[in-house]
């Protein structure tokens, strides 16, 4: 059973971290946006809807003495949405397609992506009120993941189911 982690950008993603790798071991680490620029480890991939900002933000990890990820993915590089699916459902989810479609994981736990308007970035303590404008994409794309993703926080977890022993045993 291969699994991915991947880590977005709400403030409780350490918090979410922290409680996801007391579950389990993860094959492959997914970073979505400026979680790139700030986490101290290497990712497999740093991905993001928004690739025509990856070349600058890996330029301001390196500044910051930080080693490169593995690889940059954005739209260009893998299909950003799932079949049927006509809204977009934030970089997270698009790093969930990525973890299940361009690394072949059978099973994601996300981080930091609790799409709550009151869950502010790590980096910003501002209301995030766009997230509910991607609700509908997770939605859309629920019929794709719902037996192989869950979060750990927010409404995604709500949508999805926090991971359990079940989930990570794989029954």
């Amino acid at each position: 059973m291969r699994r991915a982690l991947v880590l977005g950008g709400a403030a409780c993603v350490f918090d979410d971290v922290a409680a996801a790798t007391e579950l389990a071991e993860y094959d492959i680490l997914i970073g979505v946006n400026y979680i790139g620029i700030h986490w101290p480890g290497r990712f497999d991939a740093w991905v993001t809807i928004h690739g025509d900002r990856l070349r600058l933000w890996a330029e301001r990890r390196r500044r910051r003495g930080l080693s490169a990820h593995k690889a940059l993915i954005g739209p260009e590089q893998a299909a950003l949405r799932f079949p049927g699916q006509d809204r977009s459902g934030s970089s997270s989810l698009f790093a969930v397609k990525v973890a299940l479609d361009v690394f072949g994981c059978d099973q994601v736990v996300v981080c930091g992506a609790p799409l709550s308007p009151d869950a502010a970035h790590f980096d910003d303590p501002a209301r995030w009120d766009l997230a509910t404008y991607y609700r509908e994409g997770w939605q859309q794309a629920r019929i794709h993941i719902n037996d192989r993703v869950r979060s750990m926080s927010g409404w995604t977890a709500d949508l999805l189911g926090k991971p359990d022993a079940k989930f990570i045993g794989g029954q």
